[in-house]
């Protein structure tokens, strides 16, 4: 009887230098601090669109046009870091797509744990130990590929908002 694979599947890391990605992902906390503030200036609009009536209207027009301001200057910041953007979102893409493959990788690895199982050659004991091993290490990364999957979409929505806003002239709100 030959014995079941103990292999791990290791999860994929970045061919990236870590002195590379460590700049990357300080570029990518800057230009995420900036969606925050476009976010704030946005809600303040909204808000002061929505309650202004019993405000004077010059008061109102002054502050609207200071958030306006402030607003347009961190939409022209997310302009120039829309390469940086759509970089980071590559990057996302292929480290999910590594992800997808480990997660497939563990899945085989617990079918031929359960076929090994089946025909006799794996006793029920080391087959719940590695059988259940597999699984949770399968889960682990589909959490991974979540989390992964939701940064694209976030950093994609960006993107779009700002594709979508410089044909417009209206900034588009990003959740």
């Amino acid at each position: 009887m030959t014995p079941p694979k103990k292999s791990r599947t290791p999860v994929p890391q970045s061919k990236s230098s870590p002195s590379s990605t460590t700049a990357q992902s300080s570029q990518m906390d800057v230009v995420m601090r900036i969606v925050a503030e476009r976010a704030k200036y946005e809600t303040f609009l909204r808000e002061l669109d929505r309650d202004s009536g019993s405000k004077p209207a010059n008061v109102v027009a002054r502050v609207r046009a200071d958030y306006a301001a402030r607003l347009a200057s961190i939409m022209e910041q997310l302009k120039a870091s829309q390469d940086l953007l759509a970089r980071h979102a590559a990057s996302l893409t292929t480290q999910l797509q590594k992800l997808q493959e480990a997660e497939q990788r563990f899945l085989d690895e617990a079918a031929e744990l359960d076929l090994r199982k089946q025909v006799g050659e794996l006793p029920e004991s080391e087959w719940s130990t590695a059988v259940e091993r597999v699984r949770t290490d399968a889960s682990k990364i589909k959490a991974q590929q979540e989390v992964t999957a939701g940064d694209i979409k976030r950093i994609r929505d960006v993107i779009d908002s700002l594709s979508v806003s410089s044909g417009a002239g209206t900034p588009t709100p990003v959740a």
